[in-house]
């Protein structure tokens, strides 16, 4: 950056390999301002001179001979990565902007250049270059508790301030840990380069109405251009008492948009997705003063930010982002901020009931045999009735399942399946009756005959 900027005339390095163009641009910016333009037709020439230092923007064309407009912002932006880089091309390609804005371009302008166009573009990346008696624009973020305004915005406010907008934090309480938070947001602020107001060191109470009467003084005081509120849809009562406290003060402001909290819920809706990544390291250093030595809450943990940027990122080409709702000025807005949240705070899980296990249908061991209870079968089949044993102590009585002849006569037990669901058995086959063993005679008597009439002794 130049000395000359501080005596309101700024040193611009003109990049352009088209003589007709080249005149046609300088011509234009001597007329916008108070602009010194040094002439350059390649890039490496101009990457020297860049060197040499002394200059508050370069402006050049992407296509040029040698060293192009690529090559050429990805080493100004190595060396002097505050310089700012505007960028002029005749291609509108996507992947050909993509890549203008990937090499490290502030700004891109498509040729021919339209001189409003230009002249907002040099205003926006030369925020000294003001005139005469010209306010610079101003920004108000409005948070509940130190945090909440870095976690929702601080990148945002971040490229504000770099854009040389004056940028205020309203910090409406501090809660119980007031003194060792507000000494953490100060020194956050500052790490934004922001300034900071802090109305009540208590949450909630009855100084509601002073603080809201002390917003209302410093918006009409700021006339700020945008403003950042806490989103009502918010799992938190004193969020959401924020967000009405907050939409009343700035309901006067052009441009109002709603962040996200980390308590933030469901219906939570953005409309808006900021590209942040240029500015995110600047928001993970501001969160890192309220976790000294890995304290401090988990709410405003610089990996949850991290991790929310990257969440939002799919919304807009994978990139780090800052999500907002943007809020609709005149009595609609009134009617919202008014409107008083007195129920219950809303759970992620209020609308989900504990699934039912499945049933499952019980299973009778009985069932798996054709005839319950089972006996011991022989193994082999029985072709005549033997005389039965001695009565002895009769053992459990065991399941076994040999519907099959087998050729060892130990029979194997029943193998009984886990108590689930089973596809029902094959249809068994019949069951093969054995004669019950042989009453014992009476003493004296023989025996029957096998063959003889029923109820004789024998011959």
């Amino acid at each position: 950056m130049s000395d000359s900027a501080t005596d309101s005339v700024f040193r611009i390095l003109l990049v352009e390999d088209a003589p007709d163009q080249s005149l046609l641009l300088s011509a234009l910016l001597q007329k916008l301002g108070p602009f010194d333009v040094t002439l350059s037709q390649d890039g490496v020439q101009a990457l020297g001179l860049a060197k040499e230092g002394g200059f508050d923007l370069i402006l050049t064309d992407l296509n040029l001979p040698g060293m192009d407009g690529f090559e050429l912002t990805r080493k100004l932006k190595g060396r002097f990565p505050q310089l700012p880089v505007l960028a002029a091309t005749g291609y509108t390609d996507p992947n050909y902007v993509e890549g203008a804005y990937r090499a490290g371009v502030d700004a891109l302008m498509t040729k021919p250049v339209d001189p409003e166009d230009l002249e907002a573009r040099l205003r926006e990346l030369l925020p000294r270059w003001r005139s005469e008696g010209e306010r610079a624009p101003s920004v108000i973020a409005i948070g509940a508790r130190p945090g909440d305004v870095e976690v929702g915005c601080g990148a945002s406010l971040s490229a504000h301030q770099a854009a040389g907008h004056d940028v205020l934090i309203f910090v409406l309480g501090t809660g119980e840990d007031g003194d060792r938070l507000l000494g953490r947001a100060r020194k956050a602020a500052a790490h934004l380069g922001v300034r900071l107001v802090v109305a009540s060191a208590t949450p909630a109470g009855s100084d509601l109405d002073q603080r809201r009467l002390l917003l209302r003084r410093v918006v009409d005081e700021m006339r700020p251009t945008w403003a950042y509120v806490p989103s009502v849809a918010d799992r938190n009562r004193i969020r959401r008492d924020a967000h009405a406290v907050a939409s009343a003060a700035t309901r006067g402001v052009p441009t109002v948009l709603a962040y996200s909290s980390p308590s933030a819920s469901l219906d939570f809706a953005p409309s808006v997705y900021r590209d942040v990544a240029r500015w995110m390291d600047v928001k993970v250093g501001a969160l890192a003063y309220y976790h000294p030595a890995g304290g401090g809450s988990g709410e405003t943990s610089p990996d949850f930010a991290m991790a929310q940027a990257r969440y939002w990122g799919r919304f807009k080409d994978f990139s780090e982002v800052e999500p907002f709702e943007l809020l609709d000025s005149g009595p609609a807005r009134e009617a919202e901020a008014t409107e008083q949240h007195a129920g219950t705070t809303p759970d992620f899980e209020a609308h989900r009931e504990p699934e039912p296990e499945p049933e499952r249908e019980p299973v009778e061991i009985g069932s798996l045999e054709p005839e319950p209870p089972a006996v011991d079968v022989a193994a082999e089949p029985v072709s005549e009735p033997e005389p039965a044993p001695e009565p002895e102590a009769s053992p459990e009585p065991r399941v076994t399942a040999s519907p099959e002849p087998v050729s060892e006569p130990v029979p194997e037990p029943v193998h009984v399946p886990e108590a689930e669901p089973t596809p029902p058995p094959p249809e068994p086959a019949p069951p093969r009756r054995v004669p019950p063993p042989p009453m014992m005679p009476p003493a004296g008597r023989r025996p029957p005959t096998p063959g003889g009439p029923a109820g004789s002794d024998g011959p």
